[in-house]
């Protein structure tokens, strides 16, 4: 199948905010959307370079902006100017929780959870907890780096990996899939590895394809 991008012709424009969480402050960005549903969006690991800046979360984050969600990314305690240090996941789950919280206290009501690589696990263990948001979209969830023997969750509606993936092989990402019992869709992009190269245009046409009549 070709992935190709849906070109929209509107470019978001970001504010810097701040999302309070217990003793610490979490640095932040959002773009208000034209309607009442959002993105909440997590960056790799921060151990390894990941931050609120990168590419690919930087590109999620133009494709929901682009078709009217409210946006916002975030940095994990202790990456960039937020507080705290890093948790191995743990206090990172509580980051989300507080984002997530803090966007719908802003008026949006439905929320769309979305994490790629660190993140996605990240967000996959906060939803086994019983954490819950309306939409929910993985990108390369790390199956080769990080262990999810403990993680199951109840839905995905879209998971997309590179077939060149290394840290989220695709035949470990379908059998992710097939462990969890889940119906979602599943993408691959073609030449595709993990950071995205080249893949960051057909990543942002499978977003808005799949979102677009629910902004």
């Amino acid at each position: 199948r070709k992935h190709r991008s849906v070109k929209t012709g509107r470019r978001i424009m970001e504010r810097p905010v701040t999302i309070p969480n217990g003793k610490i402050e979490l640095e932040a960005a959002l773009c208000r959307g034209s309607g009442t549903v959002g993105l909440v969006m997590t960056h790799p690991h921060p151990l390894m370079g990941g931050d609120m800046d990168n590419p690919v979360v930087k590109a999620v984050v133009q494709a929901f902006g682009a078709i009217g969600f409210t946006t916002l990314r975030f940095n994990f305690r202790g990456t960039g100017q937020s507080g705290g240090r890093f948790d191995q996941g743990a206090g990172e789950q509580d980051d989300v929780n507080a984002a997530v919280s803090w966007l719908r206290c802003e008026g949006v009501e439905s929320v769309c959870l979305a994490g790629y690589s660190f993140g996605c696990w990240v967000n996959c263990a906060l939803l086994t907890a019983g954490f819950e948001v309306e939409n929910h979209v993985l990108i390369s969830p790390p199956a080769a780096l990080m262990d999810f023997d403990l993680i199951r969750i109840q839905a995905a509606d879209l998971v997309v990996t590179g077939a060149m993936d290394d840290i989220a092989p695709p035949a470990m990402v379908r059998d992710l899939l097939d462990r969890w019992q889940i119906s979602t869709r599943l993408e691959i992009i073609p030449g595709c590895d993990h950071f995205y190269a080249g893949g960051l245009d057909p990543l942002s046409g499978l977003i808005q394809t799949a979102f677009q009549n629910r902004s």
